[in-house]
């Protein structure tokens, strides 16, 4: 294959594989960022059960949030044990929103 060939390939397949991570991302901060989620990473590991019974949802809604973060890789789940465990993005995620809180913080008393 000639030598531009393989470059614009290569460019081209960068430029997807950034495509995608970008939508994953966004994504995985929509699903993460929402209130009721945010508290259940905090929960961490825990169990269907105690998310039904500290969220007051019933089993549909809590298992739709559960699948919304599994989707986007923040949770693991153990489905048959009822189980929902932390993965190595959950750390990061939670990490970069206590970094921009920690930020927002110091940015308050100048919006005011």
């Amino acid at each position: 294959m000639p030598e531009d060939k393989k470059n614009w390939s290569g460019k081209a397949d960068e430029h997807f594989a950034r495509s995608i991570t970008r939508k994953m991302t966004l994504d995985l901060f929509r699903a993460g960022a929402d209130p009721r989620n945010y508290h259940i990473l905090h929960m961490l590991p825990t169990t269907m059960a105690c998310v039904m019974k500290e969220l007051s949802l019933s089993k549909m809604p809590a298992n739709r949030r559960i699948n919304d973060l599994e989707k986007v890789g923040l949770v693991k789940r153990a489905r048959y044990r009822g189980e929902i465990h932390p993965t190595p993005l959950t750390k990061s995620f939670k990490g970069i929103i206590s970094d921009i809180q920690e930020d927002v913080m110091k940015e308050i008393p100048k919006m005011l």
